[in-house]
This record gives C-alpha cells, sequence and structure tokens, in this order.
C-alpha cells in the first residue's frame, strides 16, 4: 500500500515523490472574489514559460508560490490561457524563483535526480475540498499509482469517489501535483487533461525509474 503523509498545509511527502520539503497555501477567499469578480484590489501574478523533458509549460506565480503550470503546445496562447484562468490578476511577464524551481524539479526527477533543500511553495486557487484533494495526489510516490477511489479513502471521504475526479480535473499544476498517477479502479489509465499520450509516458518513464531504483 501507498504510504502517505498527512493531507494538510506545510506536507511533507514520506514516499519518494521529490524529496522536498513542499508548502501548500490556498488563496484567501477576498483573493479568490477578486480574481473571480473583479472586485477589490488585483492580484500580481508573474508568469513565463519553459521547455521541459514532456513538452512546453506556461507558469504562474503569486507572491506567495506557484499558482499555475499547464502544458501548452502554442505559445502564442499563454497568456490567454492564465487569462482564463485568472481572470482579473494583473500579470507580468517575468520567471521568479518558485517558477524556476518548478522548473528544475521537471528535470531532475526526468534523470532521477534528488531535488533536496529547495522548498517548492504553492498558493492554489481552489475550494477546501479541492486543495484537500491536490494535498493527497502530492503524497503519491513516484513511480506508484492510486485510485480515485484511494484518493478520496485517503481524505476520510470513502464515498466521494465523483467528487474527487472532479477535483482530479481541476488540478492546476500539471506534473507538479501528480494527477498523472491517478487511474481508474479497472486499470484503466482513464483522461488526462494535457493528452493521455502524456500521461502513458509520465507513467512508464517513473515506472521504469522506480524499477531501477530498486534493483540498485
Amino acid at each position: 500500500p501507498i504510504v502517505r503523509a498527512s493531507a494538510k498545509t506545510g506536507l511533507s511527502s514520506s514516499g519518494r515523490l521529490h524529496d522536498l520539503f513542499v508548502t501548500v497555501e490556498s488563496m484567501t477567499p477576498g483573493q479568490f472574489k477578486s480574481i473571480q469578480t473583479g472586485s477589490g484590489q488585483k492580484i500580481s501574478i508573474n508568469y513565463s514559460s519553459a521547455q521541459t523533458p514532456y513538452g512546453h509549460v506556461v507558469l504562474a506565480s503569486t507572491s506567495k508560490g506557484l499558482a499555475h503550470l499547464t502544458f501548452i503546445d502554442d505559445q502564442s496562447m499563454a497568456l490567454p490561457r492564465l487569462k482564463e484562468y485568472l481572470p482579473y490578476a494583473h500579470f507580468t511577464h517575468h520567471q521568479d524563483d518558485f517558477q524556476k524551481n518548478a522548473v528544475k524539479l521537471f528535470f531532475h526527477l526526468h534523470k532521477g535526480v534528488h531535488f533536496k533543500n529547495a522548498p517548492l511553495h504553492l498558493h492554489l486557487k481552489g475550494t477546501p475540498f479541492q486543495i484537500k484533494v491536490w494535498e493527497s495526489l502530492l503524497t503519491i510516490p513516484s513511480g506508484l499509482l492510486e485510485t480515485y477511489g484511494g484518493i478520496a479513502t485517503a481524505i476520510g471521504r470513502p464515498n466521494a469517489y465523483r467528487a474527487v475526479g472532479t477535483a482530479v480535473g481541476k488540478n492546476p499544476l500539471s506534473f507538479i501535483i501528480p494527477c498523472h498517477r491517478i487511474i481508474q479502479s479497472s486499470g484503466v489509465l482513464g483522461n488526462y487533461m494535457w493528452g493521455p499520450e502524456r500521461k502513458k509516458i509520465m507513467i512508464a518513464h517513473e515506472a521504469a525509474k522506480n524499477e531501477l531504483k530498486n534493483q540498485a
């Protein structure tokens, strides 16, 4: 069975997810409202793009942490895509340390290198239930898979597997929050927002890397 860390703010993975300390903070109701309706002071967002082993990504962060990461094929759509997710934020094209650490994480995990002493701060827009689901996803070790029902049980809501599926589908941080490690109870890989082939490649690569570690 998968060994889980407690799903709470400031969790640290008990598996071999990234060997780093992850802090998760949700946006306040005021911040959430301002970026949804335009009321109040606009939240400031830095954004940039980068190439990763699994494709091109666009990243966005607040002053408190990484807020959004998505794969994108057409780079000209980077800012429009972000404005769909954070419609009333103020955007500045700038790669800050939160984004740099996230990009480094892609390459360190791809090479099987531990990524120590570099906390990854996440600042997420979501409901309390969604945040709890995303935190639970962070505890799935690289190379292992979990089901929607398994996540539902882990967060103390065993009958909420459909709601878990919806929350997984709204994951704002591709790969960083590893929703690609979620499969159906039948063993079918299921859908993936960023393409089923990309999901297959991620799972296969992590499984192969994990097998090599076990043989070492």
